[in-house]
């Protein structure tokens, strides 16, 4: 017969599970867009790796890449396409919501304004503020303290004292640099964001004939004719 256990003898270790293969592991997008619910048109995210620009959220057309620690504007709230989180991007393009960061993007943003900068809001939003004024989109006003936190102090020049914009809404906020009528020219080649895109080249020069609410620009561009000549940035 078999030896008897001993008395208190312990229990053999059940052996450890084997971990999961890298095939049998998959992310679900949803997760990713429901911790980046924030991202909707108009919000500043930062990439946090490299990666893919594809032509659309529903084209595998590769247009371009980005790249790590780069800034992107969201055109759009991300979309479920094939299982893939794709957040389409200005001017044009889609990326992975995998990549991006929106937080970080509403800290980039506050650290891209410098007291005396002018802006516009791109939003509607009642900020976390004494106040709890409606803030409405298109209103434009001036940067007057910047906070350690993200947050920014704003007179929009509307009769009551600066409304402060906490870091959580600052993607609400756009720098507006120029002013209609001012003299501009392109630094580098891009594309323009008009509804017939419109490949600029670096030196072309225009002048501002619009600022919208989303603090895009309508220039007209010198070298250009009839239509072409006013493109969208």
């Amino acid at each position: 017969p078999p030896p008897m256990k001993p008395l208190g003898a312990a229990a053999p270790p059940t052996p450890a599970p084997e971990p999961p293969q890298a095939s049998e592991i998959s992310q679900d997008p949803s997760e990713s867009i429901r911790h980046e619910a924030a991202i909707t048109d108009g919000t500043t995210c930062v990439a946090k790796a490299s990666g893919g620009i594809f032509a659309s959220p529903t084209s595998w057309e590769e247009i371009g890449e980005v790249s790590a620690g780069q800034t992107v504007i969201a055109a759009g709230p991300p979309e479920v396409i094939d299982g893939y989180g794709m957040v389409p991007i200005r001017p044009r393009g889609a990326v992975d919501i995998a990549l991006l960061d929106a937080t970080a993007g509403d800290r980039a943003r506050a650290l891209a304004l410098q007291e005396g900068d002018g802006v516009i809001l791109r939003n509607t939003f009642t900020p976390e503020s004494a106040s709890a004024l409606t803030l409405e989109k298109g209103r434009r006003g001036v940067v007057v303290r910047m906070g350690n936190d993200g947050a920014v102090l704003v007179d929009l020049q509307d009769g009551h004292a600066p409304h402060l914009i906490r870091g959580s809404d600052v993607s609400k906020l756009a720098k507006v640099p120029f002013s209609e009528n001012a003299r501009v020219m392109v630094k580098q080649e891009f594309i323009s964001d008009s509804a017939q895109p419109l490949a600029l080249r670096s030196g072309q020069s225009g002048t501002v004939l619009r600022v919208d609410e989303d603090g895009d620009l309508l220039i007209h561009f010198d070298d250009l004719k009839g239509e072409e000549a006013q493109q969208w940035v």
